[in-house]
């Protein structure tokens, strides 16, 4: 983790924070720890590498950065994943060059939420090896966050049960951000999703997979 005033940032900017700074992390650690994968995707240039920051001391508080690693894809995420207790938090991802920065995502800080990220398996290799993961007395839950530069994805989920095969499921809204059935744009196709949601299921029985659209939303 690296300390931004050794670059000569300006302390009063708050390394990039809009709406949260000086917004401390959930104040009540819950009884789970979470093991947190950031990864975001964007082509850099020669020199260039991204790292991100927020308000849990693991990214530094707003006032320290962690590089991120490259991986194919040109997508980019935390070196090893990042351990808290709290329930959710704050972040930015960053544009770097040689060290310095570059520019800091525009628009509202991302929200980790850690609480309602669904878990995936344990991420216990790596192209580094075998990620050295400090173990406590709570038990762990291991999430990822996928991102794309200053913009956010929005899942879209409605449960339908369609009679004819031949049915189908739209997406519209009159809000030009959304490019869904307004302004000229054509209607989001949803689709039925891969797997079952437990909410639906206590709802309405096992098995229920409701339609999903996935829209990318500009940020601002």
């Amino acid at each position: 983790m690296d300390d931004y005033n050794d670059n000569g940032y300006d302390d009063a900017d708050y390394f990039g924070a809009t709406q949260t700074k000086g917004v401390p992390a959930s104040s009540l650690d819950g009884d789970v720890e979470h093991q947190v994968t950031l990864r975001i995707r964007y082509k850099c240039e020669q020199g260039e590498h991204m790292a991100v920051c927020g308000n849990i001391p693991e990214i530094g508080e707003w006032k320290k950065f962690v590089e991120l690693k490259w991986t194919e894809g040109d997508l980019w995420e935390t070196k090893v994943p990042i351990q808290t207790r709290k329930s959710h938090f704050y972040y930015k991802f960053i544009l770097m060059n040689n060290g310095e920065k570059v520019k800091f995502e525009e628009g509202v800080d991302r929200i980790a939420d850690l609480v309602i990220l669904p878990e995936i398996a344990h991420p216990s290799q790596s192209p580094d090896g075998v990620h050295k993961l400090k173990k406590g007395k709570y038990p762990l839950k291991f999430v990822e966050l996928n991102s794309e530069w200053e913009s956010f994805n929005v899942i879209f989920s409605v449960f339908h049960p369609l009679v004819n095969s031949d049915d189908q499921m739209r997406l519209y809204s009159e809000d030009p951000l959304f490019k869904a059935g307004s302004y000229g744009n054509p209607p989001i196709y949803m689709e039925r999703s891969v797997k079952s949601k437990s909410w639906y299921n206590e709802k309405y029985g096992e098995g229920v997979k409701p339609y999903q659209a996935v829209v990318s939303i500009p940020n601002p």
